[in-house]
Protein backbone atom coordinates (compact mmCIF):
# COMPACT_ATOMS: atom_id res chain seq x y z
CA UNK A 1 0.00 0.00 0.00
CA UNK A 2 3.01 2.24 1.32
CA UNK A 3 4.35 1.63 -2.67
CA UNK A 4 1.49 2.43 -4.04
CA UNK A 5 0.58 5.95 -1.94
CA UNK A 6 4.53 7.10 -3.10
CA UNK A 7 3.67 6.20 -6.56
CA UNK A 8 0.89 8.54 -7.08
CA UNK A 9 2.36 11.11 -5.24
CA UNK A 10 5.11 11.20 -7.86
CA UNK A 11 2.52 10.90 -10.72
CA UNK A 12 0.95 14.44 -8.87
CA UNK A 13 4.50 16.02 -8.36
CA UNK A 14 5.73 15.55 -11.90
CA UNK A 15 2.36 17.17 -13.31
CA UNK A 16 2.85 20.15 -11.15
CA UNK A 17 6.55 20.10 -12.28
CA UNK A 18 5.69 20.24 -15.83
CA UNK A 19 2.74 22.65 -15.65
CA UNK A 20 5.16 25.43 -14.12
CA UNK A 21 7.82 24.76 -16.69
CA UNK A 22 8.73 27.55 -19.07
CA UNK A 23 6.72 28.00 -22.43
CA UNK A 24 3.62 25.68 -20.77
CA UNK A 25 1.73 28.56 -19.20
CA UNK A 26 -1.56 28.88 -21.50
CA UNK A 27 -2.25 31.89 -23.18
CA UNK A 28 -5.62 33.69 -21.94
CA UNK A 29 -7.95 34.42 -25.11
CA UNK A 30 -9.46 38.13 -25.46
CA UNK A 31 -13.11 38.55 -25.91
CA UNK A 32 -15.03 41.47 -27.88
CA UNK A 33 -18.16 42.47 -28.42
CA UNK A 34 -19.68 44.14 -31.07
CA UNK A 35 -21.68 47.63 -30.01
CA UNK A 36 -24.25 49.43 -32.30
CA UNK A 37 -25.86 52.10 -32.27
CA UNK A 38 -28.86 53.92 -34.20
CA UNK A 39 -31.11 56.73 -33.94
CA UNK A 40 -34.80 57.74 -34.44
CA UNK A 41 -35.51 61.47 -35.24
CA UNK A 42 -33.47 64.17 -35.50
CA UNK A 43 -30.39 64.93 -33.67
CA UNK A 44 -26.30 63.48 -33.07
CA UNK A 45 -24.91 60.94 -31.25
CA UNK A 46 -20.87 61.06 -30.06
CA UNK A 47 -20.37 56.76 -31.49
CA UNK A 48 -21.95 55.31 -34.02
CA UNK A 49 -20.59 52.19 -32.29
CA UNK A 50 -17.93 49.55 -33.27
CA UNK A 51 -16.12 47.05 -31.57
CA UNK A 52 -14.70 46.57 -28.07
CA UNK A 53 -13.12 44.42 -25.38
CA UNK A 54 -15.30 42.57 -22.72
CA UNK A 55 -15.85 44.80 -20.17
CA UNK A 56 -15.12 47.73 -21.57
CA UNK A 57 -17.13 51.04 -20.45
CA UNK A 58 -18.37 52.84 -23.97
CA UNK A 59 -20.06 56.60 -23.16
CA UNK A 60 -22.83 57.22 -25.45
CA UNK A 61 -23.69 61.21 -25.56
CA UNK A 62 -27.56 61.85 -27.69
CA UNK A 63 -27.75 65.29 -28.77
CA UNK A 64 -31.00 66.88 -29.75
CA UNK A 65 -31.43 69.18 -33.04
CA UNK A 66 -33.11 72.75 -32.67
CA UNK A 67 -36.71 72.09 -32.17
CA UNK A 68 -35.82 68.70 -31.10
CA UNK A 69 -35.93 66.97 -27.28
CA UNK A 70 -34.22 63.32 -26.29
CA UNK A 71 -36.75 60.97 -25.22
CA UNK A 72 -34.77 57.76 -24.40
CA UNK A 73 -32.18 55.24 -25.20
CA UNK A 74 -33.65 51.44 -26.71
CA UNK A 75 -32.37 48.51 -27.19
CA UNK A 76 -30.30 45.84 -24.70
CA UNK A 77 -28.99 48.99 -22.57
CA UNK A 78 -32.10 51.44 -21.95
CA UNK A 79 -32.33 55.23 -19.97
CA UNK A 80 -33.77 58.48 -19.81
CA UNK A 81 -30.54 60.33 -19.62
CA UNK A 82 -28.99 61.93 -22.87
CA UNK A 83 -25.73 60.66 -21.55
CA UNK A 84 -25.16 56.33 -20.93
CA UNK A 85 -22.36 54.30 -20.03
CA UNK A 86 -22.59 51.36 -21.64
CA UNK A 87 -20.70 48.04 -20.66
CA UNK A 88 -19.59 45.64 -22.91
CA UNK A 89 -20.00 41.91 -21.66
CA UNK A 90 -22.08 41.00 -24.61
CA UNK A 91 -23.02 42.21 -27.96
CA UNK A 92 -24.91 44.75 -27.74
CA UNK A 93 -27.33 47.51 -30.24
CA UNK A 94 -29.04 50.53 -28.53
CA UNK A 95 -30.97 53.71 -30.61
CA UNK A 96 -31.39 56.92 -29.64
CA UNK A 97 -34.87 58.56 -29.63
CA UNK A 98 -35.26 62.20 -30.43
CA UNK A 99 -38.67 63.60 -30.43
CA UNK A 100 -40.18 66.85 -31.69
CA UNK A 101 -40.66 69.52 -29.13
CA UNK A 102 -44.23 70.33 -29.30
CA UNK A 103 -44.14 74.22 -29.04
CA UNK A 104 -46.30 76.62 -30.83
CA UNK A 105 -44.21 79.94 -32.16
CA UNK A 106 -46.85 82.85 -33.38
CA UNK A 107 -46.62 84.75 -36.60
CA UNK A 108 -47.36 87.66 -37.20
CA UNK A 109 -47.66 89.63 -40.89
CA UNK A 110 -48.28 93.01 -41.72
CA UNK A 111 -48.23 94.93 -45.03
CA UNK A 112 -46.83 98.17 -46.54
CA UNK A 113 -48.84 99.91 -49.00
CA UNK A 114 -51.35 98.48 -51.30
CA UNK A 115 -52.09 94.79 -51.57
CA UNK A 116 -53.72 91.79 -50.15
CA UNK A 117 -52.26 88.91 -47.96
CA UNK A 118 -53.32 85.27 -47.67
CA UNK A 119 -52.63 85.73 -44.15
CA UNK A 120 -52.16 88.15 -41.49
CA UNK A 121 -50.33 85.12 -39.15
CA UNK A 122 -51.05 82.77 -36.22
CA UNK A 123 -49.98 79.85 -34.21
CA UNK A 124 -48.03 77.08 -35.68
CA UNK A 125 -46.54 73.89 -34.30
CA UNK A 126 -42.80 73.64 -33.98
CA UNK A 127 -41.29 73.53 -37.43
CA UNK A 128 -44.42 74.02 -39.27
CA UNK A 129 -44.25 75.77 -42.83
CA UNK A 130 -46.17 78.97 -43.00
CA UNK A 131 -47.12 79.68 -46.40
CA UNK A 132 -47.31 83.73 -47.13
CA UNK A 133 -48.65 84.90 -50.42
CA UNK A 134 -48.60 88.64 -51.56
CA UNK A 135 -50.81 90.05 -54.23
CA UNK A 136 -50.29 93.75 -54.81
CA UNK A 137 -53.46 95.94 -55.89
CA UNK A 138 -53.71 97.36 -59.41
CA UNK A 139 -51.39 100.07 -60.09
CA UNK A 140 -48.87 98.68 -57.22
CA UNK A 141 -46.10 95.72 -57.42
CA UNK A 142 -45.07 93.82 -54.68
CA UNK A 143 -41.40 94.82 -53.44
CA UNK A 144 -40.30 93.04 -51.11
CA UNK A 145 -40.56 91.20 -47.50
CA UNK A 146 -39.06 92.66 -44.25
CA UNK A 147 -38.30 91.07 -40.63
CA UNK A 148 -37.86 87.92 -39.13
CA UNK A 149 -37.13 86.16 -42.68
CA UNK A 150 -34.28 83.10 -43.23
CA UNK A 151 -31.47 84.04 -45.32
CA UNK A 152 -32.77 81.41 -47.36
CA UNK A 153 -35.07 82.69 -48.80
CA UNK A 154 -35.59 85.39 -51.46
CA UNK A 155 -37.19 88.63 -49.58
CA UNK A 156 -37.98 89.42 -53.26
CA UNK A 157 -40.38 86.42 -53.86
CA UNK A 158 -44.30 86.81 -53.36
CA UNK A 159 -44.98 83.74 -52.77
CA UNK A 160 -43.11 82.09 -49.74
CA UNK A 161 -42.81 79.56 -47.04
CA UNK A 162 -40.97 79.68 -44.10
CA UNK A 163 -40.51 76.96 -41.15
CA UNK A 164 -41.88 77.95 -37.55
CA UNK A 165 -39.13 77.32 -35.38
CA UNK A 166 -39.44 80.85 -33.55
CA UNK A 167 -41.70 83.56 -32.92
CA UNK A 168 -41.73 85.52 -36.62
CA UNK A 169 -42.79 89.14 -37.43
CA UNK A 170 -42.83 89.92 -41.45
CA UNK A 171 -43.96 93.03 -43.41
CA UNK A 172 -44.94 93.03 -47.11
CA UNK A 173 -44.16 96.08 -48.84
CA UNK A 174 -45.87 97.08 -51.76
CA UNK A 175 -44.85 99.92 -53.92
CA UNK A 176 -46.85 101.83 -56.46
CA UNK A 177 -45.55 101.29 -60.13
CA UNK A 178 -42.79 103.89 -61.69
CA UNK A 179 -44.43 106.48 -63.82
CA UNK A 180 -41.76 108.03 -66.78
CA UNK A 181 -42.40 111.04 -68.19
CA UNK A 182 -41.20 111.26 -71.60
CA UNK A 183 -41.62 115.17 -73.02
CA UNK A 184 -41.69 115.21 -76.78
CA UNK A 185 -40.99 118.26 -79.65
CA UNK A 186 -44.82 117.22 -80.06
CA UNK A 187 -45.87 117.65 -76.02
CA UNK A 188 -45.24 115.04 -73.35
CA UNK A 189 -46.56 111.48 -72.88
CA UNK A 190 -46.77 110.34 -69.05
CA UNK A 191 -46.24 106.15 -68.95
CA UNK A 192 -47.18 103.70 -65.97
CA UNK A 193 -44.67 100.66 -66.28
CA UNK A 194 -46.07 97.40 -64.91
CA UNK A 195 -43.46 96.09 -62.09
CA UNK A 196 -45.52 93.43 -61.42
CA UNK A 197 -46.20 91.89 -64.57
CA UNK A 198 -42.84 92.13 -66.30
CA UNK A 199 -39.97 93.18 -63.66
CA UNK A 200 -37.31 92.67 -65.79
CA UNK A 201 -38.46 94.89 -68.95
CA UNK A 202 -39.40 97.35 -66.44
CA UNK A 203 -36.14 97.64 -64.90
CA UNK A 204 -34.22 97.69 -68.42
CA UNK A 205 -36.68 100.57 -69.65
CA UNK A 206 -35.77 102.84 -66.25
CA UNK A 207 -32.05 102.26 -66.33
CA UNK A 208 -31.88 103.75 -69.69
CA UNK A 209 -34.11 106.63 -68.48
CA UNK A 210 -31.63 107.26 -65.57
CA UNK A 211 -29.33 107.17 -67.84
CA UNK A 212 -29.74 109.79 -69.96
CA UNK A 213 -30.12 107.60 -73.00
CA UNK A 214 -33.17 108.64 -74.64
CA UNK A 215 -33.15 112.16 -74.07
CA UNK A 216 -29.67 112.43 -74.59
CA UNK A 217 -28.66 113.74 -71.71
CA UNK A 218 -25.45 111.25 -71.88
CA UNK A 219 -24.15 113.57 -74.11
CA UNK A 220 -24.67 110.81 -77.14
CA UNK A 221 -27.66 112.20 -78.66
CA UNK A 222 -31.23 112.35 -78.21
CA UNK A 223 -33.33 109.47 -79.82
CA UNK A 224 -36.71 109.95 -81.74
CA UNK A 225 -39.49 108.69 -82.92
CA UNK A 226 -37.60 106.82 -85.95
CA UNK A 227 -40.67 104.55 -87.50
CA UNK A 228 -44.26 105.82 -87.62
CA UNK A 229 -46.90 103.91 -88.68
CA UNK A 230 -50.48 105.15 -88.92
CA UNK A 231 -53.49 102.75 -87.46
CA UNK A 232 -50.37 100.36 -85.80
CA UNK A 233 -47.65 102.06 -83.66
CA UNK A 234 -45.39 104.61 -83.12
CA UNK A 235 -41.69 103.52 -82.11
CA UNK A 236 -38.94 104.94 -80.77
CA UNK A 237 -35.87 104.69 -78.11
CA UNK A 238 -33.15 103.68 -80.84
CA UNK A 239 -31.82 106.15 -82.99
CA UNK A 240 -30.78 109.71 -83.48
CA UNK A 241 -32.04 112.57 -85.47
CA UNK A 242 -29.98 111.24 -88.27
CA UNK A 243 -30.94 107.72 -87.94
CA UNK A 244 -27.52 106.59 -86.21
CA UNK A 245 -28.44 103.49 -83.87
CA UNK A 246 -27.51 104.52 -80.15
CA UNK A 247 -25.23 101.57 -78.15
CA UNK A 248 -27.17 99.92 -76.10
CA UNK A 249 -26.99 97.18 -73.37
CA UNK A 250 -27.03 93.66 -73.44
CA UNK A 251 -30.60 92.27 -74.63
CA UNK A 252 -33.06 91.36 -71.84
CA UNK A 253 -35.38 88.20 -71.66
CA UNK A 254 -38.59 88.28 -73.35
CA UNK A 255 -41.97 88.86 -70.76
CA UNK A 256 -44.34 88.52 -73.55
CA UNK A 257 -46.18 85.53 -71.50
CA UNK A 258 -47.48 87.78 -68.84
CA UNK A 259 -50.85 88.12 -69.36
CA UNK A 260 -50.84 91.96 -70.69
CA UNK A 261 -51.61 92.30 -74.32
CA UNK A 262 -51.24 94.94 -76.65
CA UNK A 263 -54.22 96.97 -76.86
CA UNK A 264 -54.49 100.54 -77.55
CA UNK A 265 -52.26 103.00 -76.01
CA UNK A 266 -50.26 100.07 -74.44
CA UNK A 267 -46.51 100.02 -74.14
CA UNK A 268 -44.11 96.73 -75.51
CA UNK A 269 -40.39 96.16 -76.39
CA UNK A 270 -39.44 96.10 -79.75
CA UNK A 271 -36.94 93.49 -80.84
CA UNK A 272 -35.70 91.48 -83.44
CA UNK A 273 -36.79 88.20 -85.02
CA UNK A 274 -34.83 86.82 -82.31
CA UNK A 275 -37.70 86.81 -79.15
CA UNK A 276 -34.84 87.66 -76.80
CA UNK A 277 -33.35 90.59 -78.32
CA UNK A 278 -34.63 94.08 -76.90
CA UNK A 279 -32.60 96.45 -75.90
CA UNK A 280 -33.84 100.19 -75.73
CA UNK A 281 -36.67 100.57 -78.92
CA UNK A 282 -39.75 100.41 -77.55
CA UNK A 283 -43.52 101.34 -79.23
CA UNK A 284 -46.88 102.20 -78.42
CA UNK A 285 -50.03 100.81 -79.93
CA UNK A 286 -52.30 103.24 -81.37
CA UNK A 287 -54.75 100.44 -81.93
CA UNK A 288 -55.53 97.29 -80.64
CA UNK A 289 -52.94 94.22 -82.17
CA UNK A 290 -53.74 91.06 -81.13
CA UNK A 291 -51.47 89.69 -83.47
CA UNK A 292 -48.48 90.88 -81.68
CA UNK A 293 -49.95 88.93 -78.40
CA UNK A 294 -48.11 86.01 -77.16
CA UNK A 295 -49.79 82.76 -78.69
CA UNK A 296 -47.12 79.96 -77.87
CA UNK A 297 -43.29 79.62 -77.45
CA UNK A 298 -42.72 79.21 -81.19
CA UNK A 299 -45.26 82.49 -81.98
CA UNK A 300 -43.93 84.24 -78.52
CA UNK A 301 -44.55 87.88 -79.57
CA UNK A 302 -43.90 91.54 -77.79
CA UNK A 303 -43.58 92.36 -74.09
CA UNK A 304 -46.28 94.58 -73.28
CA UNK A 305 -44.49 96.38 -70.04
CA UNK A 306 -46.75 99.45 -69.66
CA UNK A 307 -49.45 101.90 -70.90
CA UNK A 308 -49.80 105.66 -71.53
CA UNK A 309 -52.00 107.53 -68.72
CA UNK A 310 -51.53 110.96 -69.47
CA UNK A 311 -51.21 112.48 -73.67
CA UNK A 312 -52.96 109.99 -76.01
CA UNK A 313 -53.59 112.90 -78.10
CA UNK A 314 -49.72 113.46 -77.88
CA UNK A 315 -49.50 109.50 -79.05
CA UNK A 316 -52.26 110.65 -81.54
CA UNK A 317 -50.70 113.29 -83.11
CA UNK A 318 -47.31 111.44 -83.66
CA UNK A 319 -49.03 108.76 -85.15
CA UNK A 320 -50.60 111.28 -88.20
CA UNK A 321 -47.23 112.79 -88.94
CA UNK A 322 -46.17 112.51 -92.46
CA UNK A 323 -43.32 110.23 -93.05
CA UNK A 324 -40.94 108.81 -95.96
CA UNK A 325 -38.54 106.47 -96.50
CA UNK A 326 -34.75 107.27 -95.56
CA UNK A 327 -31.90 104.95 -96.90
CA UNK A 328 -33.33 101.80 -95.51
CA UNK A 329 -35.41 103.13 -93.24
CA UNK A 330 -39.13 102.85 -93.75
CA UNK A 331 -41.79 105.35 -91.93
CA UNK A 332 -39.73 108.32 -90.43
CA UNK A 333 -41.43 111.16 -90.07
CA UNK A 334 -40.17 113.46 -92.43
CA UNK A 335 -39.94 116.27 -89.71
CA UNK A 336 -38.12 114.39 -86.68
CA UNK A 337 -40.04 113.92 -83.46
CA UNK A 338 -37.83 114.05 -80.33
CA UNK A 339 -38.10 113.12 -77.06
CA UNK A 340 -36.17 115.80 -75.42
CA UNK A 341 -36.79 114.80 -71.74
CA UNK A 342 -37.27 111.39 -70.03
CA UNK A 343 -37.76 111.64 -66.32
CA UNK A 344 -39.41 109.15 -63.27
CA UNK A 345 -41.67 111.67 -62.10
CA UNK A 346 -43.12 108.66 -59.28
Amino acid sequence: MKRLVDRWTGLIALSVTLFLLPGCVPTPVSTQYTLTVTQEGEGTINNTGGTYDAGKNVLLVATPAQGWTFSSWQGDDIGANSHLLVVMNKNKSVKAVFSPIETSYTLTVAKEGEGTLNTTGGTYATNEQATLIATPAEGWYFYNWTGDIPDSIDPEQKNITLPMNSNKELNAVFKANPKVLLETSLGNIKLELNMDKAPATVKNFLRYVNEGFFDGQDNKGATIFHRVIADFMIQGGGMTSDLQQKENHDPIVNESNNGLVNDKYTLAMARTNDPNSATSQFFINVKDNDFLNYQNAANPGYAVFGKVIEGTDVVDAIAAVATHTVAYHENVPVTPVTITRASVVE
